[in-house]
C-alpha cells in the first residue's frame, strides 16, 4: 500500500571534486529508492556547478524506512566516473509538505560537494490511518529538527 507520493526536483549541484583535469565535467545524477531508479539528463560541460531545468520525478512511497540514495557521475567515453554519493532516509522527505535542501556527497570518505533538491510530499489519506500518520509525521519532523540542530553544533565545534 502506498503511503503517498514524493515529488522531487533536482535543481543544481556544487562539486568540490572534479574528475576531469583538462576539460569540464559532463555531470548527471542517479537517484535510487528501493526498486525505483531515476537518472537525470547529462549536463554537457556543466563543470563543477551544473543546473538542471525540469529535472522532476515522482516516487511512490511504500515504506518510510527506505534509503534515498543519490550519486553524481561524470559522463566519459568508455566508463563514467563517480564524482560522489550520499544518502538519506525517505522519511526525512516525508515529514514536511515541502522541503528544499542541499545534500552533501562524498567520495572515498572525503567531501565531494552537494546537490540541491526540492521536494513536495503528498500523503495518501486513508481515514483509519490518518491519525497514526499524523502522529508519525510529527515525530519525524521533531527528529529532523533535532538532527539539524546537532549538525549545526557539530559544525560549530569543528570550526573552533
Amino acid at each position: 500500500m502506498s503511503l503517498g507520493t514524493l515529488h522531487v526536483q533536482l535543481v543544481e549541484a556544487k562539486f568540490t571534486r572534479s574528475t576531469d583535469v583538462i576539460r569540464k565535467m559532463d555531470p548527471y545524477v542517479v537517484i535510487k529508492v528501493r526498486d525505483f531508479k531515476w537518472k537525470s539528463e547529462i549536463i554537457q560541460k556543466g563543470g563543477k556547478e551544473p543546473h538542471w531545468d525540469g529535472a522532476n520525478f515522482e516516487i511512490d512511497v511504500k515504506y518510510l524506512g527506505d534509503d534515498f540514495e543519490f550519486a553524481a557521475y561524470d559522463e566519459d567515453p568508455g566508463k563514467d566516473e563517480k564524482i560522489g554519493d550520499g544518502e538519506s532516509k525517505i522519511s526525512a522527505f516525508c515529514c514536511q509538505a515541502e522541503w528544499e535542501e542541499w545534500f552533501p556527497i562524498e567520495h572515498k570518505g572525503k567531501t565531494a560537494g552537494k546537490i540541491h533538491l526540492r521536494t513536495k510530499w503528498v500523503p495518501t489519506h486513508v481515514a483509519a490511518e490518518h491519525d497514526e500518520m499524523g502522529e508519525l509525521n510529527a515525530l519525524m519532523k521533531e527528529a529532523v529538527a533535532r538532527k539539524k540542530e546537532l549538525e549545526n553544533k557539530h559544525h560549530e565545534i569543528l570550526a573552533r
